[in-house]
């Protein structure tokens, strides 16, 4: 789903109610549901998308308000990620592997 696609259903606190606007709970809950469905880390979405882990899960969560860059860029790195194939996203290291996996490519050089 494109940004530009999502319905504005919530009722907007700054106009008292009389206007809609985002629910960011729910836009949160379907990127969530993404990226759990595709079998992905938060860190992975994080070395794909360049948002922080942190950010990432307050968007997901609903405690940080969306806007259409974070989405794309998220949901854009998801999909890059599903399409690369099922074990190339891996490539990704965890944060834990990445001291292991730059001494092993130094090492390949030589």
């Amino acid at each position: 789903m494109k940004w530009d696609e999502i319905k504005q259903t919530a009722d907007c606190r700054c106009c008292k109610g009389t206007g809609k606007t985002y629910d960011h709970r729910e836009i949160g809950r379907t990127v969530k549901d993404a990226r759990k469905a595709a079998g992905l880390k938060l860190w992975e979405v994080h070395r794909g998308s360049g948002y922080s882990i942190s950010y990432i899960c307050d968007l997901e969560q609903g405690r940080k308000p969306w806007s259409s860059e974070p989405y794309e860029k998220i949901m854009g790195a998801i999909l890059r990620l599903i399409k690369s194939g099922p074990f190339a996203y891996r490539r990704y290291n965890s944060p834990e592997q990445d001291e292991v996996t730059q001494g092993a490519d130094q090492g390949d050089d030589a």
